[in-house]
């Protein structure tokens, strides 16, 4: 992952360096997204403003840009001191941003996975520690994601460890 970082700027033009940035895969597409709060000189948008990159042959491509919180940052919600959510609030009403380091310092990692098609056994994935279950209310079907899970843990490691007994519960019916 190429080192990437999005510039916070709120209401009040106080700008933050995040590293605020992910990757995935996607039908066996490495998906790269950046998502930062925004405002632009002459534009009026104030907020958070993902951009989804595509990788192929080697080069990045913008597939979506989403002036918005966007599904690919849910895991701010237990991973960052500030999730995409309230900053985006933050932004929006011309609050001070906050701070969007990874919660619990720097070595703390947090990985997200998709529930595609179907959620998984709810019990099975609260039994993994750091694992956090997000049902999106939505009607099963295939292809649809239906709800994520994020997982947090004190270093790359435990993750990755707790990520493969997240991925031998979740289904991928995309």
């Amino acid at each position: 992952m190429p080192e990437v970082f999005t510039r916070v700027l709120g209401q009040a033009g106080t700008a933050v360096e995040v590293p605020q940035y992910g990757a995935t895969r996607l039908h066996g597409v490495r998906v790269y997204w950046v998502s930062g709060v925004v405002r632009y000189e002459n534009n009026p948008h104030v907020g958070v403003l993902t951009v989804e990159l595509f990788e192929s042959d080697g080069e990045l491509l913008v597939n979506e840009l989403a002036p918005r919180v966007h599904n690919s940052g849910h895991w701010t919600i237990e991973g960052a001191e500030t999730s995409q959510f309230e900053n985006h609030l933050r932004a929006v009403l011309g609050w001070p941003l906050g701070s969007t380091a990874m919660r619990g310092g720097p070595a703390l990692a947090a990985a997200m996975v998709n529930c595609i098609g179907a959620l998984p056994d709810r019990a099975a994935i609260l039994a993994i520690p750091g694992a956090h279950l997000h049902d999106y209310g939505k009607t099963a079907r295939r292809g649809r994601k239906v709800g994520h899970v994020t997982v947090t843990a004190p270093d790359d490691a435990t993750r990755a460890e707790r990520v493969a007994r997240v991925h031998a519960v979740v289904r991928d019916d995309g």
